[in-house]
């Protein structure tokens, strides 16, 4: 099932969020569903003293592993791949963080960046770069990823 999330920031400038279902989002009725999601957004701002700050559209969520938790001693949400990336055509930079990092052969020597040539993490940046925008919203390459955070 898709989903619309709404962030709201109150007085003190605390953020909260609704996340409203809504159905799968489908070649055959997404623009009908972001119609009505964006009237439900402006209906909800007619109903709140709160600001109304972000629309999120989720097409689908597909649960992958549900109340499980990872076997493997690596897995902390502390520990993270710091992934630096920019636009291809604006050069502007941009991070995204990925927890739980598979460090062990994954780092360049005993340093803290990724090894590219790792298959592993060379199909993840093909994979990235195939479909994440860069910040401008051209083509993205990843810079170099860096791992950050906790290590056991």
């Amino acid at each position: 099932m898709g989903h619309l999330t709404v962030t709201t920031y109150d007085n003190d400038g605390e953020v909260s969020l609704v996340k409203f279902p809504l159905p799968d989002l489908t070649t055959g009725n997404i623009v009908a569903t972001i119609a009505a999601g964006d009237a439900l957004v402006d209906a909800l701002v007619d109903i709140t003293a709160c600001l109304v700050a972000k629309k999120q559209y989720v097409a689908k969520t597909s649960p992958l592993a549900v109340g499980v938790k990872s076997t493997n001693a690596e897995a902390h949400r502390e520990a993270k791949w710091l992934v630096r990336y920019s636009d291809a055509n604006t050069f502007e930079r941009a991070t995204l963080e990925i927890p739980g990092p598979l460090i062990a052969s994954q780092l360049d020597g005993n340093n803290k960046v990724a090894d590219l040539a790792d298959t592993d993490i060379a199909a993840f940046v093909t994979a990235f770069q195939a479909v994440v925008p860069g910040p401008g919203g051209n083509a993205s390459v990843i810079n170099e990823m860096v791992w950050v955070g906790r290590r056991n």
